[in-house]
């Protein structure tokens, strides 16, 4: 005998009329619909009903002299095939936490959670990121089967390096029906401190390389020691350079960088912050001005200008920040935008000035623009799914060539969980779910892992973490 277990997402379940079965109505129709993978056997009833899969995480995983193991401390979605074997190696780290402390329990309850709990949590998240994989399995189901198997084996933990290590053949096929040119969808990006003997550099190395973050206006600049687009004329015109185009908001007047992050210039040395409403970006941060009509109106023109600048000096791809609690991502996130008017409420409002900002960029600029914005907030309050999805559709339909999936900063108070691709996600959901050309930013640490995210289709472009020519 066998589990045989059955899944849907909540709409088909609701459709065929299952909802409304009794377990014995529930078996016969399962009988039905699988009698091809069934060859005659019968399925067997075992307090058989339909639930939603729980994750568990516990806060301690033990109480006096009581320890939970296995599902009463944590469990993964089944689909990782890791709850028999977790429940196992908890035992077995007991057992040795317990005899390393003879006679001191307490000592080795807790020994016993600190080396399981970093170990479970990691499984969580990959049982995390496959459970998504199966509840969204409709999305996938008309790609080319070498697209499908490549996108559901790199769901978690697999890359294209340990894929072509164990099946060289298998990958040469995937890379084969993708026809891709993976080198050529690869995006460097300035150094921090922004020197530009590395830009040039990178930019010698890739197709295309970006500035640093660069401010459309005096008053929308992070610190003093922002940049200018004019700083890049010499090398726009001879390297395949894109620029980086932001107004800092109420993350404006901050000290260098290099000096740490977000720290507030002294009162006398700062200058008026912007933002959507009238907040501080973090504690310790001056109260941006809720912007009126004209500042709005000056804004829009600063950008315009600066992308009409960026298209004179020669610039051949232009994106705007969106993202990241600077100005434009103030108006985006029901976090930062407590206006009452035309601006705020809905994500049509709420996007009404951002999309003027693009407009006006997308009129001033003749090459390829990118929108970058924070797709999820990581934050509890912030951005849905469906509005961040039919944002990256408005940012389109106005013009956006892509739109960089970024995560987190709109507030100080996000918890992302950074890792390895830990934005990949993000651009998948725009990439396949939005239908929009996302840009996968965030932890991509070389062409092993854009490999992974490009063959597997969750995105069209990879911004490099790393510095070094591909």
């Amino acid at each position: 005998r066998a589990t045989f277990i059955v899944e849907t997402d909540e709409g088909t379940f609701r459709r065929a009329g299952i909802d409304g079965f009794g377990e014995a109505e529930t078996i016969a129709y399962c009988e039905r619909l699988f009698r091809g993978h069934l060859d005659g056997h019968r399925l067997l009833a075992n307090r058989s009903s339909w639930q939603r899969f729980r994750t568990v995480r516990c806060a301690s995983w033990h109480h006096g002299r009581v320890v939970l193991l296995g599902d009463a401390a944590h469990t993964a979605h089944f689909s990782v095939g890791s709850g028999t074997k977790m429940a196992m190696e908890d035992g077995l780290a007991l057992s040795q936490a317990l005899d390393r402390f003879p006679g001191d329990v307490e000592a080795a309850l807790v020994a016993y959670e600190d080396e399981r709990r970093p170990r479970v949590e990691h499984i969580q998240a990959m049982a995390g990121t496959s459970f998504d994989w199966w509840a969204g399995f409709r999305r996938w189901t008309a790609w080319p089967p070498e697209r499908f198997s490549f996108h559901f084996l790199t769901r978690s933990q697999f890359r294209y390096d340990t894929l072509a290590t164990r099946d060289p053949g298998y990958v040469a096929a995937v890379e084969g029906a993708a026809d891709l040119d993976v080198r050529e969808r690869l995006i460097a990006v300035e150094p921090a401190g922004g020197d530009l003997d590395e830009l040039a550099r990178l930019a010698g190395g890739h197709p295309l390389a970006l500035t640093r973050l660069l401010p459309v206006s005096e008053d929308g600049r992070v610190s003093v020691e922002d940049g200018r687009l004019e700083d890049y004329a010499g090398l726009a015109r001879r390297l395949p350079l894109g620029a980086q185009l932001g107004h800092a908001g109420p993350r404006g007047a901050c000290r260098p960088r290099r000096l740490g992050l977000d720290r507030p210039l002294p009162a006398g040395e700062a200058w008026p912050l912007l933002a959507a409403s009238a907040l501080p970006y973090g504690p310790g941060s001056a109260i941006a001005r809720a912007m009126d009509a004209a500042e709005m109106e000056r804004v829009r023109e600063d950008f315009a200008s600066a992308a009409r600048r960026a298209s004179e000096l020669g610039f051949r791809f232009l994106q705007l920040h969106f993202g990241h609690g600077y100005l434009l991502a103030t108006f985006l996130s029901p976090l930062t935008n407590h206006r009452a008017d035309a601006y705020g409420g809905p994500l049509a409002n709420r996007m009404r000035f951002p999309l003027a900002v693009l407009d006006a960029a997308r009129a001033a600029f003749t090459g390829e623009l990118a929108v970058a914005i924070s797709v999820c907030d990581w934050q509890a309050g912030g951005l849905s799914e469906a509005d961040a999805l039919a944002a990256a559709r408005l940012l389109r339909d106005h013009g956006a060539d892509f739109v960089m999936a970024l995560g987190g900063q709109t507030t100080p108070r996000a918890v992302p969980p950074y890792g390895r691709c830990f934005q990949a996600v993000l651009a998948g959901k725009v990439e396949t779910e939005a239908g929009v050309p996302a840009i996968a930013a965030g932890g991509v640490g070389g062409l092993e892992d854009a490999r992974t995210i490009l063959l597997a289709g969750r995105a069209s472009r990879c911004l490099l973490d790393a510095v070094r020519p591909a």
